[in-house]
């Protein structure tokens, strides 16, 4: 009998080369003085939130017809399982 094989590549939902991770984290005012702590943490609940991760996701698609980003955010992955 003949030996039968099929190539079957792998799958990638997120390129190696494309990867480009982002990533924001307020700074302690406690050890920094001068920063603004709470407009720090209204923009990470921003940029984490699932709306904004939208918008993240969406980014590049109309030009590239695919996304430059992917959102990975708690409020994402809870939301988009």
């Amino acid at each position: 009998a003949a030996a039968v094989s099929a190539h079957v590549p792998p799958v990638r939902i997120r390129p190696r080369g494309r990867l480009n991770p982002y990533g924001v984290i307020p700074v302690n005012p406690d050890k920094h003085t001068g920063v603004n702590f709470d407009l720090a943490t209204q923009f990470a609940e921003w940029i984490t939130a699932v709306d904004t991760q939208q918008l993240i996701s969406d980014f590049g698609k109309d030009k590239f017809g695919q996304s430059l980003f992917y959102p990975a955010s708690a409020a994402w992955k809870a939301a988009k399982p």
